[in-house]
């Protein structure tokens, strides 16, 4: 009998601590998720907020430096 509740009392502990691992392991990846998410909108708005002119005219031959330049700026400011 004492074995058996030993058993019991185990398989109960073992489930318990498993349940709440993935229930943390849950809301870390909740967690993660979201904050992936803000950081893609951040992105986006970033990228929206940089003019299309100044970055595929033709004249400009130098389009992808001042591209990378505007992003480094906008991003330190």
């Amino acid at each position: 009998m004492h074995l058996l509740f030993t058993l019991f009392a185990y398989l109960f502990l073992v489930d318990f601590v498993y349940g709440h691992m993935i229930i943390c392991l849950n809301i870390f990846m909740e967690f993660r998720l979201a904050q992936t998410i803000i950081e893609a909108d951040h992105t986006k708005n970033l990228l929206a907020s940089i003019p299309l002119k100044s970055v595929i005219d033709p004249r400009l031959c130098m389009t992808n430096q001042i591209f990378k330049l505007h992003i480094t700026s906008r991003t330190t400011s």
